[in-house]
């Protein structure tokens, strides 16, 4: 099976983020508090949520806001900032899958074009459940269809 793959250039922006275990009820629980506390501190929100992907296992959830933002880390929301950039995107993942597709395809993104930051994986319409894999890049990569070999 070969992937597409887009290219794009993005802008970056502040975020607010906090920790959260790998499970879709406690990321979707994340992404609530965050919200509530744009909310409750009146600060727009300029984008969908997303994660880092870490290997540790714990991923931050980060919610892109208008303007800046001073979170108290007592509340357990920290500030952040989505890298500006060339970014590689891959639609369609299920989060299932994310973890594993995220590893294989970053591991041949950084031989093709160079990983500049930490792999995200973005929100779909419908929440967390599939997304779109996000990988900072140093440069376009040579090839917009990764090999059969990759994800086999």
């Amino acid at each position: 099976m070969n992937t597409i793959l887009a290219t794009i250039e993005r802008a970056g922006g502040p975020t607010v983020c906090r920790f959260s275990e790998p499970a879709l009820d406690a990321i979707e629980g994340s992404v609530g508090r965050l919200r509530n506390w744009a909310v409750v501190r009146e600060v727009g929100f300029s984008g969908s949520p997303f994660l880092r992907l870490s290997s540790e296992g714990r991923l931050i959830v980060h919610l892109p806001i208008v303007g800046c933002a001073d979170p108290r880390a007592e509340t357990g929301i920290i500030s952040g900032r989505l890298q500006p950039g060339t970014v590689v995107v891959l639609e369609e993942v299920a989060f299932e899958e994310a973890g594993r597709v995220a590893q294989l395809i970053g591991s041949w993104l950084e031989d093709e074009s160079g990983l500049s930051g930490p792999i995200e994986f973005h929100a779909g319409p419908d929440g967390f459940a599939v997304g779109a894999l996000v990988f900072p890049v140093v440069h376009e990569p040579r090839q917009s269809r990764t090999p059969q070999s990759v994800l086999a």
